[in-house]
């Protein structure tokens, strides 16, 4: 008698399906943890830097050239040798005008001549004579006055005061506030015994 075979019925054949699935899938979990993971296996995109040890990627797995300065923290990489010159830009357009800055402290506007009192020298000898600012005025030039006899009486040395009259000089950096003359008369025959009326006088400016 010949046997008879009866069609199966469809639970058990998805009962059939899930247990393939199921064996086949222990399978690729086997072959995974062996060790044999490949690019093929990642779908792209899927990787992500949680999924990386911590020093897992080495110099020898970053492809020579592949980094660029954006993936170095600042001053990470050393700063390289400078450059030639390049060559002059082009004249930029001329800037608008500033505001007018406030007015400055004013100048000196009084300027007086002060005159000092009357001196003389006698022949074959020196004389000096000095004159004064007021206070508040500063000495800006001064010099000798001398209309008696022009042509004998010599004018020997000339400076702002305070200063001593011996050296060395004390002078620099003060303010100075008069003005002192050395006279000198020569010792000739045509010359006078003595030349009077003589006056040293300051030029002085105050604000």
């Amino acid at each position: 008698m010949r046997p008879t075979f009866q069609r199966p019925q469809p639970a058990v054949v998805l009962a059939l399906l899930a247990l393939f699935v199921a064996l086949g899938g222990t399978s690729y979990a086997i072959t995974l943890a062996d060790n044999s993971v490949r690019s093929k296996h990642i779908k792209n995109g899927e990787v992500r830097g949680a999924d990386l040890k911590s020093g897992a990627v080495t110099s020898s797995k970053v492809k020579n050239g592949s980094l660029l300065a954006a993936d170095f923290k600042a001053g990470q990489l050393p700063t390289g040798p400078q450059g030639p010159q390049g060559p002059q830009g082009a004249t930029g357009a001329t800037g608008a005008a500033g505001p007018i800055g406030p007015t400055g402290p004013a100048g000196s506007t009084n300027v007086v001549m002060r005159q000092g009192a009357a001196f003389s020298v006698n022949k074959n000898s020196f004389a000096t004579g000095t004159a004064s600012c007021l206070t508040g005025e500063r000495a800006t030039g001064g010099g000798l006055y001398n209309e008696s006899n022009v042509f004998y009486p010599h004018m020997v040395a000339s400076y702002p005061t305070p200063n001593p009259t011996s050296p060395p000089p004390t002078g620099d950096g003060k303010t100075p506030t008069g003005w002192r003359v050395w006279v000198g008369l020569h010792d000739i025959a045509a010359a006078p015994a003595t030349v009077a009326d003589l006056h040293v006088y300051v030029i002085c400016a105050a604000p």
